[in-house]
């Protein structure tokens, strides 16, 4: 198993993250000295006001080290510039200790951790600019359309139930049946296959030749 970092210099965060069970952290006080002398692990860095912090983040994931960064406060546009940093997950300082330990195995199994709220910020900024034709809709069923447009827009599974007078329950099945139908992992996977389906035809009719 990868080792699995922790930098905080919130004592109260840190009593909540230490009650994880079966995790064992190893502390960290030079984020940059990790990035240095590491080459693979997971860290945990509670997020300060110190701007050199962000140049620490993409240090770290430059070198191959798994970040989540965990705000006092997280924001979408926050969220959103540090994935382009590369780190993998951003919570909330104060989350649940179960939901962070949830977050740390999907980040350890290749995967990210995105809150609704950051992937709602995310996806809105990707679809700024439409999709350059609609030919991603062929093949999908009315619900499915409607579901995909819903996401496209950025809504949570709750606001696209109430959207279309179906449980919430529902809409994770029609979710599902899209991220198979496109062959994406997550709601941002989704959202780039669509936005660059032009490319993807383009590439799939040429590896078909």
């Amino acid at each position: 198993m990868l080792p699995i970092y922790l930098y905080a210099q919130n004592p109260e965060a840190l009593q909540r993250w230490m009650q994880l069970q079966g995790v064992k952290f190893k502390p960290c006080f030079n984020l940059m000295g990790l990035a240095e002398t590491a080459t693979e692990g997971l860290i945990l860095v509670h997020l300060t006001n110190n701007p050199q912090q962000l140049a620490e983040i993409k240090a770290l994931a430059t070198a191959g080290i798994k970040v989540i960064a965990l705000a006092n406060e997280p924001s979408g546009p926050e969220g959103a510039k540090l994935f382009k940093l590369g780190i993998k997950g951003y919570l909330n300082t104060y989350t649940d200790p179960i939901k962070l330990q949830h977050a740390i195995e999907v980040v350890l199994q290749g995967n990210v951790w995105l809150g609704q709220t950051v992937m709602s910020a995310m996806i809105q900024n990707i679809t700024k600019t439409p999709a350059l034709n609609t030919a991603w809709q062929i093949g999908l069923n009315e619900k499915e359309l409607e579901t995909a447009k819903a996401i496209l827009q950025g809504k949570s599974n709750k606001e696209i139930a109430d959207l279309l007078n179906v449980t919430e329950r529902t809409i994770k099945g029609y979710v599902h049946q899209l991220l198979e139908k496109f062959d994406a992992k997550d709601r941002l996977g989704l959202v780039l296959k669509i936005q660059n389906w032009p490319v993807e035809a383009e590439v799939l009719t040429q590896s078909q030749a």
